[in-house]
């Protein structure tokens, strides 16, 4: 049990440096001549987020949660009601919760398209 601990050990500590030396930049050919490929900065993804975020996605969100999240508690919760069930507390929730987690995304999407105005 031990050896095999050892070898194993040994055979990662082999090969890690190997595994290192492959995460080089990665070389592009293009049609015209050879380009060396670098991932964005972090710095360069920050100033994109900030740049993109003059709109309404956020009120969008808020807006398109809370109108669905209602709505899917009133349909849901006025479903059960008609079957005759008297807790119908636990359904609506999940009606609420359903209709937020389909508003949320889609009242942002929504929101995204319209920005700000200055």
């Amino acid at each position: 049990m031990k050896l095999s601990l050892i070898v194993v050990t040994s055979v990662i500590l082999a090969t890690m440096p190997a595994a290192v030396a492959a995460q080089e930049k990665a070389q592009i050919y293009t049609s015209s001549h050879w380009v060396t490929w670098e991932p964005p900065s972090f710095e360069s993804t920050a100033a994109l987020v900030s740049a993109a975020a003059d709109d309404y996605r956020w009120t969008g969100a808020i807006v398109g949660g809370v109108l669905l999240g209602a709505a899917g508690g009133v349909l849901l919760g006025g479903m059960c009601s008609e079957n005759g069930d008297d807790n119908c507390g636990v359904t609506a929730a999940f009606g609420v919760l359903l209709g937020a987690a389909v508003g949320v995304p889609l009242g942002g999407l929504i929101g995204s398209l319209f920005p700000k105005g200055d």
